[in-house]
């Protein structure tokens, strides 16, 4: 239930559009969800067009930060603060999609990032502690916040409902990675036309 909080608390303070009507829409949006940015786009009248940002920019970054009130920051802002406690921003998740706990991977990677990951039902979590309390997310649900972003900013830009996308994905990812990638789309309420190697 507190992720579902989390999310709709970031969807509502990043992209609320007061007096905005949404026509029905059949866009398919791409998204090419790198490992440190993410960026949407759509191909129309015959070219691509990377839609920006609130901030104007055409990548943003997958940083996601917890505040002490329970709220979730994503992508520029969250990259852009500083004076936070390390454990509570998050970044490099893609890289723990579709691994279990065991994966060696996974192991080095505890060691070099400050927020803390913790086993669950032999995945990697992240879990955040916000002082009164300890919170856990798999990567998926995390990754979906970042997806959800995206399609906000496409709908923002379309003045429409986006309910289908095309997401890259690196060549070696296997197809736990791949469905991995899959599942968290469905968190975002995407329905993934297909995912392409990102080469």
């Amino acid at each position: 239930m507190m992720q579902i909080e989390l999310i709709i608390t970031f969807s509502i303070i990043g992209f609320a559009t007061s007096n905005t009507s949404y026509v029905e829409t059949n866009e398919v949006i791409g998204i090419d969800f790198g490992t440190s940015f993410v960026s949407v786009g759509i191909f129309r009248y015959g070219t691509v067009e990377i839609i920006p940002n609130e901030y104007g920019n055409r990548m943003t970054p997958t940083y996601a930060l917890f505040t002490e009130t329970g709220d979730c920051i994503i992508g520029e802002l969250a990259y852009l603060k500083t004076g936070h406690n390390p454990k509570t921003k998050i970044y490099n998740l893609k890289r723990l999609l579709g691994r279990t706990w065991d994966d060696i991977f996974v192991q080095n990677l505890i060691a070099t990032v400050p927020y803390d990951l913790a086993y669950v039902n032999n995945k990697p979590y992240v879990q955040v502690n916000l002082g009164y309390k300890k919170i856990q997310f798999s990567p998926e649900e995390i990754s979906a916040m970042f997806l959800v972003q995206m399609k906000q900013l496409a709908e923002k830009y379309l003045h429409g409902p986006i309910k289908d996308a095309v997401i890259t994905v690196p060549a070696y990812f296997n197809d736990q990675q791949r469905q991995a990638v899959k599942d968290a789309s469905a968190i975002a309420e995407l329905n993934v036309r297909r995912l392409i190697s990102e080469p």
